[in-house]
């Protein structure tokens, strides 16, 4: 399942201090009405541009390019009884609602149709993203029981996605010094100093490993290609 930006809508909530949320959303100018009914952002593109104080409790932002069902909803909705003070993108797809934040976002590599087989049986999952993949957690109604059991599946798997791309991060940097000290062996040899106008060669490592060549495009890699460009 793919995001879909026809049903999308961005969702943000906050426990309800004025302070804090007029350092959130200047462009209010502290000019925020609680009367628990929902106001448009002055001076915003986009046909749905809300917030509303709720109860004196909760504050509630929602966003979309267009009306669509994903936002509707969520107009419709009380505030997930959560104490997060983030955003979320909301999307519509088949009958099933998608939940996720940029705090899921991870590089693409083999292993993850693997682990999609078992984070599926938690309503978890992967969808596209421009910088590889992101976590989604999947509901079945906007509602705010429903959507706070999101959240919080959610909030796992983030942290989940946090130290990993910690340990993913921590391995670059381990092998790009390992590349560097090769480099630095080149550039430093003995008994030779290299003139400010000479290319210092490669190390060894890596070298090459016969000639280059290309393959025949295939039905799979169309699919691919059709889905990175969604």
């Amino acid at each position: 399942m793919l995001a879909n930006e026809n049903a999308q809508a961005t969702y943000e909530q906050c426990l309800w201090d004025k302070p804090h949320v007029n350092s959130i959303y200047p462009i209010l100018e502290g000019n925020i009405v609680a009367d628990s009914e929902w106001h448009d952002f002055p001076n915003m593109d986009g046909d749905v541009r809300k917030y509303r104080v709720y109860q004196d409790k909760y504050f509630q932002a929602i966003f979309a390019n267009a009306a669509n069902p994903a936002s509707d909803h969520l107009l419709e909705m009380k505030p997930a009884e959560r104490r997060d003070d983030s955003e979320w993108t909301i999307w519509l797809d088949n009958g099933v609602y998608g939940l996720t934040s940029v705090f899921t976002v991870t590089p693409l590599l083999d292993n993850y149709g693997q682990v999609e087989d078992w984070l599926n049986r938690h309503d978890l999952g992967w969808e596209p993203h421009e910088n590889g993949i992101q976590g989604v957690a999947y509901f079945t109604e906007i509602e705010a029981g429903c959507l706070a059991d999101a959240m919080d599946r959610l909030v796992w798997l983030e942290n989940v996605v946090i130290d990993l791309n910690k340990a993913l991060n921590e391995c670059c940097q381990s092998f790009w010094r390992n590349i560097k000290h090769q480099s630095d062996d080149m550039a430093n040899p003995p008994f030779k100093v290299y003139s400010s106008d000479e290319i210092i060669p490669v190390p060894a490592e890596y070298p090459r490993d016969g000639w280059k060549s290309r393959q025949a495009v295939t039905e799979d890699w169309r699919e691919l290609a059709q889905k990175e460009k969604l």
